[in-house]
């Protein structure tokens, strides 16, 4: 699964491995090389999922660990971003899909503060929104699709643009004792169904509880 080395991170499964550097979140996920199961040969992607961008140039990563199928890390508070910012890079594995829910968790110090971030995707062939909230993007000369669904609350908007998917999250201002989270799913589907599943994939995941972070 995780293995964690200072800010340098490897996920390692029979479907799914990564890199993630936790020191540059803007990087995303890359590296992909992915599988529908573990008997066939895995697929290289080139791509970078899920790249969380604050308005700071270098966050400050204040501490990073691994607990089960999570990898946690904290960001401190800067000028440019005055938002404690905790982040969860989840697997998700389950008979119709595999893939990852970033979930992210924003507050501040100060009476109040613009919490803003984004979270976008860059993919190998363009995106293709299929019904509100749900993106698919072919993955090529492969038999599996990519699909991304962001939960609607905190998420201000969700872009898609050729190869690019950009979701906006926490609108307005965040005030001090408040915790504000957000929850993306990127997750790799069977190319021969995957706008149907994708679909049906999207309503559980918004209707499904906030996952425990603590």
């Amino acid at each position: 699964m995780w293995q964690l080395d200072a800010s340098k991170s490897v996920f390692q499964s029979p479907r799914l491995s990564f890199q993630l550097d936790l020191a540059s979140p803007s990087s995303g996920l890359t590296a992909l090389k992915v599988g529908l199961d573990s008997n066939r040969e895995f697929s290289s992607v080139d791509a970078a999922l899920m790249r969380l961008t604050m308005p700071s140039k270098a966050p400050l990563l204040a501490d990073a660990y691994l607990r089960g199928n999570d990898l946690v890390a904290t960001y401190s508070e800067s000028t440019d971003h005055p938002c404690r910012t905790e982040v969860y890079w989840r697997f998700e594995c389950e008979a119709d899909f595999f893939g990852i829910q970033l979930i992210v968790s924003v507050q501040t110090s100060r009476l109040d503060a613009a919490p803003s971030l984004v979270v976008a995707s860059r993919l190998p062939s363009p995106a293709r929104l299929v019904d509100e909230g749900t993106v698919v993007v072919s993955i090529p000369e492969s038999n599996v699709c990519y699909a991304e669904f962001a939960d609607g609350s905190n998420v201000e908007s969700t872009m898609v643009r050729d190869t690019q998917i950009t979701n906006k999250l926490f609108p307005g201002s965040l005030e001090k004792g408040v915790i504000r989270r957000a929850r993306i799913l990127g997750c790799f589907l069977p190319a021969s169904s995957a706008e149907q599943t994708a679909r049906t994939l999207h309503q559980r995941f918004v209707r499904s509880a906030l996952p425990l972070t603590t």
